[in-house]
C-alpha cells in the first residue's frame, strides 16, 4: 500500500499497516453516508476510516467518531487537499442511493490515485469497476453489503502496490481529459469518415 504525501494539507493521514477507507463528498443520506457509518461496525477487517465533507449528517458523523476510535472526521476540506487524501486512501466508498450523482467524479479521481472503489450501482462511474481488481459494485444497498464489499477487497489482497499501480494506469488511459479527447475524435471518425464505432470508453478494447 504505497502512498504519497503532500506537506501543505491542513490535516494528516496517519501512516500504518491498516488500510485507509474513505468517504469523500456531501454528507447527505442520498450520498449513502448512513450506509458508510452503519457499515463501520460490520467490517471485520482492521482498517482506519476517514470522512471528509459537510452536510446535514455532519453531527451524526461527529457522533460516530466518538463511538469508533478508528474513525476520523475531517470536515470540509479544500479542493487542493483532495489529491492528498485520495493518494493516502486505499478504498474509497461511495454508496449513493440516488442516480442524481450522475457520473460520480470522485471515483475517477480516486482511481487515478490508485485507490480501490466500493460504489453503489446507482453511480454512473460504477461502470469502471467491471474488472474486480478496481473495486466492487454494491447492488443491494445495505450496511452489511457495503461492509462485505470493503472486506472482500482487503481479503483478496487488492491493496498491494501492483494493484494500485494498475488502477492508476488504467485510469490514466481511460478517464483523463486526454483520453476523453481521443475518444471524441474516434466518435467523429465513425460519424464522418466511416471508421468503426468505438467501444465504450471504459472498455478494455483500444
Amino acid at each position: 500500500m504505497s502512498k504519497r504525501a503532500v506537506s501543505d494539507a491542513s490535516f494528516s493521514v496517519a501512516t500504518s499497516a491498516e488500510p485507509v477507507v474513505t468517504f469523500l463528498g456531501r454528507l447527505e443520506e442520498l450520498k449513502g453516508i448512513h450506509l458508510f457509518l452503519g457499515a463501520l461496525s460490520k467490517i471485520t477487517s482492521k482498517a482506519r476510516f476517514y470522512v471528509a465533507g459537510f452536510g446535514t449528517w455532519s453531527p451524526r458523523v461527529e457522533d460516530a467518531q466518538r463511538k469508533h476510535t478508528n474513525l476520523q472526521f475531517l470536515g470540509a476540506i479544500k479542493m487542493a487537499e483532495v489529491p492528498y487524501l485520495l493518494s493516502n486512501t486505499d478504498i474509497l466508498v461511495l454508496p449513493s442511493i440516488t442516480t442524481d450523482d450522475g457520473w460520480g467524479a470522485v471515483i475517477s479521481e480516486a482511481l487515478m490515485a490508485g485507490a480501490a472503489i466500493v460504489s453503489s450501482h446507482k453511480v454512473g462511474a460504477s461502470m469502471c469497476l467491471a474488472d474486480p481488481a478496481r473495486g466492487r459494485v454494491v447492488n443491494k444497498l445495505s450496511e452489511a453489503e457495503v461492509a462485505r464489499a470493503v472486506d472482500d477487497i482487503i481479503d483478496n489482497g487488492l491493496l498491494n502496490d501492483s494493484y494500485r499501480k494498475a488502477r492508476a494506469e488504467w485510469a490514466d488511459k481511460h478517464l483523463t481529459q486526454r483520453a476523453g479527447v481521443e475518444y471524441l475524435l474516434r466518435i467523429l471518425d465513425h460519424l464522418f469518415h466511416g471508421k468503426p464505432r468505438p467501444h465504450s470508453f471504459v472498455s478494455e478494447h483500444d
